[in-house]
């Protein structure tokens, strides 16, 4: 077996697409399903909600929303779509990228006031098994194709965390550090499911 195929194995997350007519009168609907080893999880800014948004909120609002989309119904010729992305299945790691940019007239633009509370404490739940957080990426600065990425892993012990930054890292350079408050930054998340 090959070492992507094993990796597959252990991360690969199947994706199931429905797309509907909006028609009330059409029963169109055509489902696919998608392979993956990424969860992409869309952030948006909290600066005007007093408090952050948990990880589980935004797994359960992107996974089991329907959204409009342009088309055509290959029953009615209907050009207004509805389509929902839902998590069929998951392996025992997920990886999830946190979409932390905009694109405003072809220019990104990073989302620096997002917050995600209690990542570090609290279990998220998908298809009944549960996960928690056991590493993550961290990007520092305002655009996508600069700045700097260090990395944070869970030690042995509940709640403390090693720091690292990812570049030119060495074991002289992994510090206990504590979980940044809102997870700022926070760019790509591991996630181990909880036996």
């Amino acid at each position: 077996m090959s070492t992507y195929s094993e990796i597959n194995d252990v991360l690969e997350v199947e994706l199931k697409h429905l797309i509907c007519c909006s028609n009330a009168k059409c029963n169109c609907n055509v489902t696919t399903l998608e392979k993956s080893c990424l969860l992409m999880l869309p952030m948006q800014s909290t600066s005007k909600r007093k408090k952050g948004v948990t990880l589980q909120t935004l797994i359960d609002s992107e996974f089991s929303k329907w959204e409009t989309i342009n088309g055509n119904c290959d029953e009615c010729n209907s050009i207004v779509l509805k389509k929902k992305t839902a998590i069929e299945s998951t392996s025992s790691v997920l990886v999830i990228q946190l979409n932390l940019y905009t694109f405003i007239n072809g220019v990104s633009k990073k989302l620096i006031d997002n917050r995600i509370n209690a990542v570090p404490t609290s279990n998220v739940t998908i298809n009944k098994r549960k996960y928690k957080v056991i590493s993550a990426i961290f990007h520092e600065g305002e655009e996508m194709n600069r700045g700097h990425y260090t990395c944070m892993l869970r030690t042995d012990k509940q709640s403390e965390w090693c720091f690292s930054p990812v570049r030119d890292c060495t074991d002289l350079q992994v510090i206990k550090k504590k979980w940044p408050r809102g997870a700022h930054g926070a760019y790509m998340l591991f996630l181990e499911q909880i036996k």
